[in-house]
């Protein structure tokens, strides 16, 4: 169980990633070519749609990963 746990949080994580990068891809679809273009890493929305997810996915990951004490 504690494997799917880490690979649900690793899933997570990556998926976050891709999905922003995603949505700044499309973004830039939308601009001229000649146009100056960057990713905001520090947003707000980075934050809604990034960031939150992805350290949710790293968190579990790592709770799930940690040794647990035996009785």
């Amino acid at each position: 169980m504690r494997i799917v746990l880490i690979l649900l949080g690793v899933v997570i994580s990556v998926g976050a990633l891709v999905f922003w990068l995603t949505l700044n891809g499309l973004a830039r679809e939308g601009l001229p070519n000649d146009a100056e273009f960057s990713i905001n890493w520090l947003s707000e929305s980075a934050l809604i749609y990034f960031w939150l997810s992805f350290l949710a996915g790293c968190a579990l990951a790592t709770m799930a990963g940690k040794p647990r004490k035996r009785q």
